[in-house]
């Protein structure tokens, strides 16, 4: 978890951003955090990538919103082909 929280600090994130993201991923186990040091470490921008796609993802939710949810899927789908 030090790692991501390092590569974090180091993104455009506000601090408050920062803060919250750390503490969102503090949840992920071991192995998921080792894909996120490897996602971050690759290019930096996948921090604010990965941020605002879990912001998108939580406005969907609030706003009970199912076609911005699957706009956003569809997003993360051509994302994972790109890769």
């Amino acid at each position: 978890m030090k790692r991501v929280g390092e590569l974090i600090e180091k993104s455009q994130l506000s601090q408050k951003d920062k803060s919250n993201f750390v503490s969102l991923l503090s949840r992920a186990t071991d192995e998921e955090l080792e894909n996120i040091v490897s996602l971050f470490s690759e290019s930096s921008s996948w921090v604010e990538v990965m941020y605002d796609n879990y912001k998108n993802k939580e406005a969907a939710l609030e706003n009970k919103d199912s076609d911005q949810w699957n706009t956003i899927v569809a997003g993360e789908k051509s994302m994972l082909q790109v890769l």
